[in-house]
């Protein structure tokens, strides 16, 4: 699962690290930046932390998700509990603090807004609140999420955060920058566990502003829990024999129970236009989907050149009178040379 969020937001992974936003906030205003929430995970760990999810139910071994999240379907009165690695890397002492916030999933990205709690968040705790680390070292800490016995059947999402405060100051404003790494967690509510499910509508093919050819698919979430779509397209049986590819996916599209969104696969600008047999395989954990459609790659279309514009005054007057006024002016300062020149002369006589 990638993914991102949507406030000033930088993503990276450090081990299971998978989420960073840097929050400036002038205190005594209202500026709050934002920034894409689907940035690709890197292996720099957000501001010298790095956090990490130690273990994972033995029964889910085979889903690499749970590796990396908190991923699991419980019965209500169940308590789960984790432990996470917080990890030090500056080159001193830090006081890590220990967050935890709601999430959503909306058009195909995992979203965090600020420090909103929904109920996965007030159900979940750890032991501690702040990790005191020397430069270099790194603490386990326990997580732990009880389920109340009438909690309501449904996914849930949230982050387990580990986090930096930073505070400048300038000659008018206090600034607070924080820096963070997080652990997502899609805790779903029900009564059985059933494996994630999504179907691929027909593959179709333009080309980005680029020109190259770009294949795209509908992903549907039919099943009961989210799912986190990567993959790959493949092109065969295209002009001459040819074929291409892998092309894998730029950016992890999540989607919640019932949602659906495009699927953007960009591939070579060098492909033949002509017909192609399209192959596009996602996978979410071990669950994968496979779609195989004949598609056309268009000719790619290049503008005709443009004619020179002409230069046209912005207002029909305008130059006009700019050169009046500019004619007025040097006829006034000619004038006033003469008139200089002739007192002078009089004062001669």
């Amino acid at each position: 699962m990638g993914g991102g969020i949507r406030r000033t937001t930088a993503t990276a992974r450090a081990g299971a690290t998978f989420l960073l936003t840097g929050v400036v906030m002038l205190i005594g205003t209202t500026l709050v930046e934002a920034a894409p929430p689907d940035a690709t995970p890197s292996t720099t760990p957000a501001a010298g932390i790095g956090i990490r999810l130690l273990d994972y139910p033995h029964s889910q071994a085979g889903d690499p998700r749970d590796h990396e999240y908190i991923v699991q379907t419980v019965k209500p009165g169940t308590t789960l509990t984790r432990h996470i690695q917080i990890t030090n890397t500056t080159s001193m002492a830090q006081a890590i603090e220990i967050k935890i916030t709601g999430a959503t999933i909306d058009d195909g990205h995992f979203n965090v807004a600020g420090d909103a709690r929904n109920q996965l968040a007030k159900w979940t705790s750890t032991n501690v609140d702040t990790v005191r680390l020397r430069s270099n070292t790194h603490s386990t800490i326990t997580a732990t999420i009880h389920v109340p016995e009438k909690a309501t059947r449904g996914e849930q999402y949230g982050v387990i955060w580990a986090q930096l405060r930073a505070t400048a100051t300038t000659p008018t404003h206090r600034v607070s920058v924080i820096n963070r790494v997080g652990i997502r967690a899609y805790i779903n509510v029900d009564t059985k566990k059933t494996p994630p499910a999504f179907t691929l509508g027909p593959i179709s093919v333009d080309r980005d502003n680029t020109g190259a050819p770009v294949l795209q698919t509908t992903a549907t979430n039919t099943g009961e829990t989210a799912v986190d779509l990567t993959g790959r397209a493949r092109l065969a049986n295209g002009p001459g024999h040819t074929s291409a590819g892998p092309y894998e996916t730029t950016a992890t599209t999540t989607l919640a129970p019932g949602q659906q969104a495009n699927v953007r696969i960009p591939t070579a600008p060098q492909l033949a236009a002509g017909t192609w047999t399209a192959t596009i395989k996602l996978r979410s954990g071990d669950t994968t989907r496979k779609r195989t459609d004949t598609i056309t790659i268009p000719h790619q279309h290049r503008a005709p050149p443009r004619p020179a514009k002409q230069t046209k005054p912005s207002h029909p007057i305008a130059v006009p009178v700019g050169i009046t006024i500019g004619l007025i002016l040097a006829i006034a300062v000619t004038a006033s040379i003469l008139i200089r020149r002739a007192r002078k002369h009089r004062t001669h006589e």
